[in-house]
């Protein structure tokens, strides 16, 4: 059965060499950031290893039928609630995922997600203009996850 350790080999894997928005952090540092919160709410090692890999199938080439192979069905249904399929445009993205009912496990990722974001936010090499959207659909989603 796979452990927290191969979630991490896999997002690795995944991610490859892609950077967060400040151009020089390794963005497989975002979901490992994303897990270390989560697990200050629960040891539950499929809740952990679903936050490790809550973006490979939106931002990789990665599925969740290969994530249901390596893992299990609990970690790609997690995953798989978390995601916005890649066809939706960037704009709708945030519109779908303020409006998507959550499990309360999923909703904990989604929260510490947005909450990793909004942390990395400032050193992110955006124009200000899309950073200042940026934040608000990140508070907005934040207030609605903690609602």
């Amino acid at each position: 059965m796979a452990n927290i350790l191969t979630a991490c080999f896999v997002a690795v894997a995944a991610h490859g060499r892609a950077t967060r928005a400040d151009g020089k952090t390794p963005y497989v540092m975002h979901p490992l950031s994303v897990a270390n919160r989560v697990s200050a709410y629960t040891n539950d090692d499929n809740v952990i290893m679903a936050a490790i890999l809550h973006d490979v199938v939106e931002d990789t080439s990665m599925t969740i039928k290969t994530l249901r192979h390596i893992f299990n069905d609990t970690v790609a249904d997690l995953v798989e609630e978390l995601t916005i399929p890649k066809r939706v445009k960037r704009k709708k993205k945030y519109v779908l995922a303020k409006a998507k009912k959550l499990s309360p496990m999923a909703r904990l990722i989604k929260l510490n997600d947005a909450l990793d974001n909004l942390d990395d936010l400032s050193t992110a090499l955006w124009p200000e203009e899309k950073k200042a959207e940026y934040k608000k659909y990140l508070d907005a989603l934040i207030k609605k996850l903690r609602s």
